[in-house]
């Protein structure tokens, strides 16, 4: 099916038109969305449980600027997912909280957290935290505002749970990217595999995500990518879009690869490298790393 996209204000994709509030609430109370499916594997391998570990330690000094325990510190997850990085913050000694829809995730791989986790519509309980004049340290926005009828006026109510010395890192997938084209130009791909409607309503890089920052009342600070997956497409014996059963592989190759980069004894080495690889526009995911405006 094609679907018709339109340049919102602040430089993102939006898919048009819009679907009704209705239409997204049915689709993500549904089964698909509360029971297990692509956005959550059955089980993990060692490999996999040990670059979660790597990757979200480095999220953690990232959104921190430290690598200490504290029991004095807030930390807030919203669309925590699975819990692994909820997880990371709570061994480190921080008092946090999760927000998600479902709690499959956190049920099926941090059970333990079940006690830390508020299930239900994200935005009543953002809400819900206003009200009690709650502000966090720091917050994580991971893979949500890809969802979401207006990034900027989510972003501003979670900016109401912000001091001004609070940090907020916030990932969406890196979509219509440079590469993401060159791919579809030398048909590379089968399809514009990154296109995910009703699922994923709008589609940032790392410029347009930061004009969403600034338009929200909020200031970037650094910005960040993960391993560009999609490098494997280039290559016949790799391309899993074209041969599914090379997508194993490929994603071994990648946790794998982003294992080792992300574990380097230079922290600052390792981030201006996830740095220069976001300002690129490499990356299947890019992360932005903000504080309140003034």
């Amino acid at each position: 099916m094609e679907h018709k996209f339109v340049v919102a204000p602040e430089g993102y994709l939006r898919v048009d038109p819009l679907p009704s509030s209705a239409e997204l609430s049915a689709y993500y109370s549904s089964d698909y969305y509360q029971n297990p499916h692509g956005t959550y594997a059955s089980e993990y391998t060692p490999d996999e449980i040990k670059h979660k570990a790597i990757r979200n330690q480095f999220l953690f000094r990232i959104l921190t600027d430290q690598d200490s325990h504290s029991e004095n510190f807030t930390f807030l997850d919203i669309g925590c997912g699975e819990g692994f990085l909820l997880a990371t913050f709570t061994k480190n000694g921080w008092n946090s909280l999760g927000l998600d829809f479902s709690s499959y995730g956190v049920e099926a791989f941090n059970s333990s957290l079940l006690k830390i986790l508020i299930v239900g519509n994200i935005y009543d309980s953002i809400e819900n935290l206003i009200e009690e004049n709650k502000k966090f340290d720091c917050i994580n926005l991971g893979n949500v505002l890809e969802h979401v009828t207006s990034p900027v006026l989510l972003l501003e109510r979670i900016r109401n749970l912000m001091s001004q010395h609070s940090n907020l890192l916030i990932t969406v997938p890196n979509d219509f990217s440079k590469l993401q084209e060159f791919l579809q130009d030398q048909n590379m791909i089968q399809k514009p595999y990154w296109i995910a409607v009703p699922d994923h309503l709008n589609y940032f890089n790392h410029i347009s995500l930061s004009e969403t920052v600034r338009r929200s009342q909020l200031i970037p600070r650094e910005v960040f990518a993960d391993f560009p997956i999609e490098w494997f497409l280039t290559n016949d014996r790799s391309n899993y879009s074209k041969d599914p059963s090379a997508g194993k592989a490929a994603h071994f190759s990648r946790v794998m690869l982003d294992s080792l980069i992300t574990s380097g004894e230079d922290f600052k080495a390792v981030k201006n490298f996830w740095s220069a690889m976001a300002g690129v526009g490499q990356g299947r995911t890019v992360s932005i790393l903000c504080r309140k405006s003034d």
